[in-house]
């Protein structure tokens, strides 16, 4: 029987928790909304005039967007939101 190493966990662990706090901190679920949207990671990166890999990395936990980001965040789900209205 082979045990995960502590630095696997703890990134693990990590991931888990930036995961939730950006949908803490959005109110929503990133990847979720994207795609029920149609819009790539690409498509949203240009829009935010992030690299596609960050987008990535806060889909699946691995960073936390900074504030500029997290507010052009909340403008394409405000922009979003008056589309489908």
């Amino acid at each position: 029987m082979t045990s995960s190493s502590p630095l696997r966990t703890t990134r693990a662990r990590a991931r888990e928790q930036n995961a939730s706090t950006l949908e803490a901190l959005l109110g929503w679920s990133l990847p979720l909304e994207r795609r029920r949207r149609g819009w790539t990671q690409r498509r949203l990166a240009a829009y935010l005039t992030a690299d596609h890999r960050t987008v990535s990395l806060w889909e699946q936990g691995g960073c936390v967007p900074c504030s500029h980001h997290l507010l052009g965040l909340r403008r394409w789900w405000n922009e979003q939101q008056e589309r489908a209205a």
